[in-house]
C-alpha cells in the first residue's frame, strides 16, 4: 500500500515547488527570453522537471525521489547564469536569476535531507568501483540532440494521454492508475530532458537509469491496461496505445544511441600525429647518407621516403 508523505517531506516538496515557481516568475517578469533565450529555455526545463517530480511524489512518495532530487540538484548547480558588471545591460536580471537559483538549491537540499531522514539515499549512476561516464556535450552533439528530441516526443505523448483522460474520465480507481503512471513518467522524462540539455557534460549512467525506470513503469502499466482493456473507453485506449508505441520507440532509439556513444568512447584514441623535427629535409638527409654521414637521430622515423621512394 502507498504510504502518505511524512509532514517534513511534504512541506519540503511544497517549498521546492514554490521556489521553482518563483524562479519561473522572475524569468517571465524580467523578460529573460529577450536577454538570454537559452538561459530562459533552461529555466523552463528545470522548472518543468521540478514541478513534475513534486507532483509525482506529493501524495505517495517513493525512495526513487532521492535519486531524482539529486540529479536535478546537479543540473540546477550547472545552470550557467552570466556574470555582468553593474553598469552593463541586464545586470539586474542576472543578479535576480542568481538569487532565484540559490533559493531553488536551498529547497532542493532541504527536500533531499527530508528524504534521507526516511532512509532514502540517491543511487549512484555508475556501478560500484567505477567512475561516472560523463561525456562532454561537444563530443557527440548530434547524438545528444537526438536523445533530447526522443524524450520530448515522449513528453508530448504523455500530455496527449492526460488530455484523453480528461475527455473520457474512467472510474475513480482506473483514473488513479492512469494519473499515477502519467505523473511518474512525466517526472522521469522531464528529468531526462534537463540531463541532456544543461551543463557541459552528460551522464550516460543517469540516462540509462531513466530509461530503465521508464521501461519498468510502462511494462507495469501495460500489464494492467491489458487486463482492463475491455472496460476502458476507446479514446483512452487509442491514446494509451500511442503512448506505449512512442515509449517503445524512444527506449529503443536512445538505448542504441547511448550504446554507440559508450562503445566509441571505449576505443583507444588514435596515436598523436607528430610532424618532422625542425630543420628536417629529405634532400639534406640524402646528401648526408651519400657522403657517409648519419642524419640526426630524431630524423630516423621520417626517412621512409628515402628507402621506399614514391
Amino acid at each position: 500500500m502507498p504510504v502518505p508523505a511524512p509532514s517534513r517531506l511534504r512541506d519540503a516538496l511544497e517549498d521546492l515547488a514554490l521556489a521553482f515557481d518563483a524562479l519561473a516568475t522572475r524569468a517571465r517578469e524580467l523578460n529573460l527570453l529577450a536577454a538570454e533565450p537559452q538561459l530562459d529555455s533552461h529555466v523552463a526545463d528545470l522548472t518543468a522537471a521540478g514541478r513534475a517530480i513534486v507532483a509525482a511524489h506529493a501524495e505517495h512518495p517513493e525512495p526513487v525521489l532521492a535519486t531524482q532530487l539529486d540529479l536535478l540538484r546537479e543540473k540546477v548547480e550547472a545552470l550557467a547564469i552570466p556574470a555582468r558588471d553593474r553598469d552593463r545591460d541586464h545586470s539586474h536580471t542576472f543578479t535576480a536569476m542568481q538569487e532565484g537559483k540559490g533559493l531553488v538549491l536551498v529547497r532542493l537540499r532541504d527536500a533531499l535531507a527530508a528524504a534521507r531522514a526516511l532512509g532514502w539515499n540517491p543511487e549512484p549512476t555508475a556501478p560500484p568501483g567505477t567512475a561516472r561516464a560523463i561525456v562532454p556535450r561537444a563530443e557527440a552533439p548530434a547524438d545528444f540532440a537526438a536523445i533530447t528530441a526522443e524524450f520530448r516526443n515522449t513528453a508530448a505523448a504523455l500530455t496527449a494521454l492526460a488530455a484523453a483522460l480528461a475527455q473520457a474520465p474512467p472510474p475513480v480507481v482506473q483514473r488513479g492508475i492512469f494519473n499515477t503512471y502519467i505523473r511518474r513518467m512525466d517526472a522521469e522524462v522531464k528529468l531526462a530532458v534537463v540531463q541532456t540539455e544543461i551543463g557541459t557534460g552528460i551522464d550516460l549512467g543517469a540516462i540509462s537509469r531513466i530509461l530503465a525506470a521508464v521501461s519498468t513503469l510502462t511494462i507495469r502499466f501495460t500489464t494492467w491496461l491489458s487486463s482492463a482493456w475491455e472496460t476502458i473507453a476507446p479514446l483512452l485506449r487509442t491514446a494509451a496505445d500511442r503512448t506505449r508505441a512512442t515509449i517503445i520507440h524512444t527506449a529503443t532509439a536512445i538505448a542504441e544511441t547511448v550504446q554507440r556513444i559508450a562503445t566509441g568512447r571505449a576505443k583507444p584514441p588514435p596515436p598523436p600525429t607528430v610532424g618532422p623535427p625542425e630543420g628536417f629535409s629529405l634532400i639534406q638527409a640524402r646528401r648526408l647518407i651519400e657522403t657517409g654521414q648519419a642524419p640526426p637521430q630524431d630524423w630516423a622515423p621520417f626517412l621512409n621516403a628515402l628507402v621506399h621512394p614514391g
